[in-house]
């Protein structure tokens, strides 16, 4: 595998180095002790992100029409390396999600802390016990996608599977899926 980044990525890196030079807070592992309440640590934490964000740097993957700069997955990837380099803080506002074949979980982190529940269901079974408040919604990305008669984009609740899998995957899949 050729590891070398390409004049592009060299220059995204860059770019985001001399931003960093200039913006970042300094070792957060230090800076942090420096706050006498949570509240004033969250507000710093959300003037960071927000800094982030005017710079482009939130939501860097999404294409440009909608905010973000359609960074390729190196981009990405450099963005967070440089993000520990500077010893930057993490970001206090996030959307955790985890894509499988048939469903898709969603979590958050709000104001650096992860969302908790003591409600939730398992089948028919209420349960109560601490928790993350993780949802699961039955479009994975081997849920079938189909349009309706009247137009409308509708998934599942049918599912590829992993065999045959997506059109994607190349063997033998007929029906489009979120992945494709």
């Amino acid at each position: 595998m050729d590891f070398k980044l390409s004049p592009q990525e060299e220059a995204f890196r860059d770019g985001l180095r001399r931003w960093l030079e200039v913006n970042a807070p300094g070792d957060w592992a230090k800076v942090r002790s420096r706050f006498a309440t949570r509240e004033e640590q969250i507000a710093f934490l959300r003037d960071w992100q927000r800094r982030l964000y005017e710079a482009g740097y939130v939501g860097l993957h999404w294409p440009t029409e909608y905010g973000g700069r359609g960074a390729t997955i190196m981009e990405q990837a450099i963005f967070y390396e440089e993000l520990a380099r500077a010893r930057a803080p993490e970001l206090p506002n996030v959307i955790g999600l985890d894509m499988g074949g048939t469903s898709c979980d969603i979590g958050l982190v709000k104001d650096g802390e992860l969302l908790q529940t003591i409600k939730s269901s398992v089948g028919k079974w209420d349960i109560a016990i601490p928790m993350l408040d993780v949802n699961t919604i039955s479009a994975g990305g081997g849920t079938i996608a189909r349009v309706d008669g009247v137009g409308n984009l509708v998934l599942g609740p049918d599912s590829a599977g992993a065999d045959p899998g997506p059109v994607c995957y190349g063997r033998g899949g007929q029906a489009p899926t979120v992945t494709d």
